[in-house]
């Protein structure tokens, strides 16, 4: 918590508002729907942080219901597992932060049907 008032923290929340508004923009100029998806960092996956204390994601819904940007999220299917450390082993590449073959899997799955359904 301590770190959000940081002014590194400000600064790159700032820029994230402002590249945010502009893809919205460029979407919008190019008649193309924008879709958010909200998702844990792997740090995030590891250290068991709840959905509800993730500031990445409070940061981003917020955006997105404010700006009405459609978004999905992603957190629940990537801690199905009763422990971090599972989920990391069974979603990410070890020792990295990027999705494994699986994780792409799950969430092109949920992608699809949100897609489908909309």
């Amino acid at each position: 918590k301590d770190l959000q008032n940081a002014d590194w923290v400000k600064k790159g929340i700032k820029k994230s508002t402002y590249y945010l508004n502009k893809i919205k923009e460029l979407a919008a100029d190019n008649n193309v729907q924008l879709l958010l998806v909200l998702y844990p960092s792997a740090l995030e996956i590891l250290n068991e942080v709840n959905e509800s204390e993730s500031y990445h994601l409070t940061y981003f819904k917020s955006w997105a219901e404010k700006n009405s940007i459609k978004y999905i999220n992603l957190y629940n299917i990537l801690n199905k597992h009763d422990s971090g450390l599972d989920n990391y082993k069974n979603f990410y590449i070890r020792c990295d932060i990027h999705w494994n073959k699986e994780g792409h899997r799950i969430i092109a799955n949920k992608i699809n049907k949100f897609l489908e359904n909309n």
